[in-house]
């Protein structure tokens, strides 16, 4: 039994690991939640998870694992990751930690291994609960216990398929199913009514993402267990605006779409100030009332209707912060860095691509020879679209041209064992006792000051947070330019702290 007392007045608590139990103030068991999110933006759906993962695994408290400001889709995020931080610890998060670019902008499979990781070195989370269309945590666990251990005949069946030219996600669910079906072969007709039920699971994108979160959990041992949360509302990839649990997607094309204007010409901040000058009476008046039914009804809210259909699918707490944020910048879409990936294309055309991040001699060959009819990033990702190659995965490559995120930068993340810090995007007070105890029981150091990094990182670690430092300037950098403001420095940028 270790004990670890800290004499701090603010966290007058005694921490004792015990048995795999965290216990504070006076023995009382602490249980912790983790989430891995992007919040991009944060909306109904995302609260509703916080919400009820909490009342289902019983936490006290809540760490949310959050890419910065690039997401999985290869895209940049719409919002500051200090103010998607800011929203979620307004609506239930306690904790809020930077997922790096590297994962934030990899794989499915890489994402979650990052992610999990860094829950893992925390040494408190006891869930990782996540939202699925299934809802079912057992059937991913049982599915993911095969890829985590990838048997040769597995391996061989998918191997095959690749070679057919069939696209990764495809020539994995074919492969499962084969292996699946052969499992036992004295019993096919139970085989097949078996797989049936794990087909589903690999039709839907959150459910995949769970299954690399069971994945990641198995290949570390780790004590995390797995929680899920059936999904409510819209499908992940809709980008229509459907009832009050609708897409982040969707909520992201109604802010592009808004700023660009009747024009087709991105808006500047004075038209979004307008947008977002709503007196306050008429806040506390729209908040009891349909916001649909408002802008129906009153013509004097005319121009605030784009922000009106987010308001009514985003927790008010969250919606006030998005209306702060476009009071001092403007929404960030992919074609804000068109520009620089070109120029970053034409540097490296003569040497090729293929040393960044899950790039084959094949894209890279294919960038080369259409590169002369570059227009934009989201034209570019669409041009270079085959059969095998998705538009998400070629958004991803090109991303990492952009940053310059390299396959040898990922090979020495994974011999740190992906996570060798914690940086804090934010926390609420009352999380104290939390903070005591991941100090007494994470393997890894927690970041709060950029300027003290330097005395508490070994030099790979202090590397890898300088890299993803420089890659958040580059996000800030084509952040103020598009919105004329003074770009923010990160090491100057205080964490955000709610009370």
């Amino acid at each position: 039994m270790g004990y670890f007392v800290y004499f701090q007045v603010q966290i007058p608590y005694l921490i004792v690991e015990n048995n795999d139990k965290l216990f504070y103030s006076r023995g009382k068991t602490m249980k912790v939640n983790g989430i891995i999110a992007e919040y991009n933006p944060f909306h109904n759906g995302h609260f509703y998870q916080l919400k009820t993962s909490r009342e289902q695994t019983g936490a006290d408290y809540t760490i949310v694992v959050m890419s910065g400001n690039f997401t999985q889709r290869g895209e940049p995020a719409i919002l500051s990751k200090f103010t998607r931080a800011e929203m979620a610890l307004r609506c239930g998060a306690d904790l809020v930690l930077e997922l790096p670019a590297f994962f934030a902008a990899g794989s499915a499979e890489f994402f979650a291994a990052g992610a999990a990781a860094l829950l893992d070195r925390l040494g408190v989370v006891d869930h990782l609960c996540f939202g699925s269309e299934c809802g079912d945590a057992g059937k991913i666990m049982e599915l993911a216990q095969v890829l985590a251990k990838e048997p040769k005949e597995y391996q061989e069946l998918l191997r095959r398929k690749l070679t057919r030219g069939i696209n990764f996600p495809a020539a994995r669910a074919s492969a499962l199913q084969e292996y699946w079906q052969n499992l036992r072969p004295e019993d096919m007709e139970e085989n097949t009514r078996s797989w049936k039920d794990m087909a589903d699971i690999l039709n839907a994108p959150n459910n995949i993402l769970g299954l690399e979160y069971a994945k990641a959990l198995l290949r570390r041992g780790s004590r995390i267990r797995l929680s899920t949360v059936r999904r409510k509302g819209s499908d992940y990839l809709t980008d229509k605006i459907e009832g009050e649990f609708s897409s982040a997607l969707s909520l992201r094309q109604v802010l592009l779409k808004e700023e660009k204007g009747k024009t087709g010409n991105s808006r500047d901040l004075r038209t979004w100030e307008q947008i977002t000058e709503i007196p306050e009476p008429e806040i506390q008046r729209q908040k009891s009332t349909a916001s649909e039914s408002l802008c129906a009804a009153d013509n004097r809210l005319l121009n605030t209707q784009p922000l009106e259909i987010l308001r009514s699918r985003m927790p008010e707490e969250a919606y006030l912060c998005l209306v702060r944020e476009l009071k001092k910048v403007l929404p960030m879409q992919k074609n804000d860095f068109s520009g620089l990936l070109h120029y970053k294309l034409l540097l490296d055309e003569a040497s090729g691509y293929e040393k960044y991040m899950d790039m084959t001699r094949e894209l890279s060959d294919r960038i080369r020879n259409l590169l002369y009819q570059y227009r934009d990033f989201d034209s570019f990702c669409s041009a270079l679209k085959t059969r095998d190659l998705t538009y998400t995965r070629i958004s991803r490559c090109l991303l990492h041209i952009l940053l310059n995120i390299t396959g040898e930068q990922i090979s020495r993340c994974q011999a740190l064992d992906y996570a060798p810090y914690a940086r804090i995007l934010g926390f609420r007070k009352s999380a104290s006792p939390l903070l005591s105890a991941i100090k007494a029981n994470a393997s890894i150091p927690m970041i709060s000051r950029l300027a003290d990094a330097e005395h508490i990182l070994e030099k790979d670690a202090l590397e890898m947070l300088t890299e993803d430092i420089r890659i958040s300037h580059i996000y800030n950098s084509v952040s103020a330019l598009k919105s004329k403001q003074p770009m923010r420095n990160e090491y100057s940028t205080p964490i955000v702290v709610i009370p």
